[in-house]
């Protein structure tokens, strides 16, 4: 059974992924979002931001943030084409592959929580 903290996390991670994609899909006109520059200057960023900021509240296994966040978006590609079947399979490898910048973002963002001088200031 997952914890109350689990399901807020994944909640957020989800919304977020969803969220991003389909509004910049939405905004430039486009079943898939990352058929336009928007999503990787805009939207792929701020999923990485936002994978940092899970990863500091939520440090414990924080390689899950990244990964629910990218598949959210497969969910959301497939709600706004109308389809999902077909292109399942490789939405989800893409969402891996898209993932791994995420997951390395949310180590360091549990990094950072647990050790502030992480962040390379020399600060302590």
């Amino acid at each position: 059974m997952l914890d109350r903290n689990t399901l807020r996390a994944s909640a957020w991670a989800a919304g977020v992924g969803f969220i991003l994609w389909f509004a910049t899909a939405s905004w430039v006109g486009k079943n898939e979002a990352w058929d336009h520059s928007l999503y990787w200057v805009f939207a792929y960023p701020l999923a990485l931001i936002c994978c940092v900021v899970l990863g500091y509240a939520h440090p414990d296994r924080c390689w899950r943030w990244p990964l629910v966040l990218f598949a959210a978006q497969v969910v959301a590609m497939g709600v706004r084409s109308g389809e999902i079947g077909s292109v399942l399979p490789l939405g989800l490898v893409a969402a891996g592959v898209l993932a791994l910048p995420g997951i390395a973002a949310a180590q360091f963002g549990a990094r950072w929580r647990r050790d502030p001088d992480a962040s390379g200031t020399g600060r302590r």
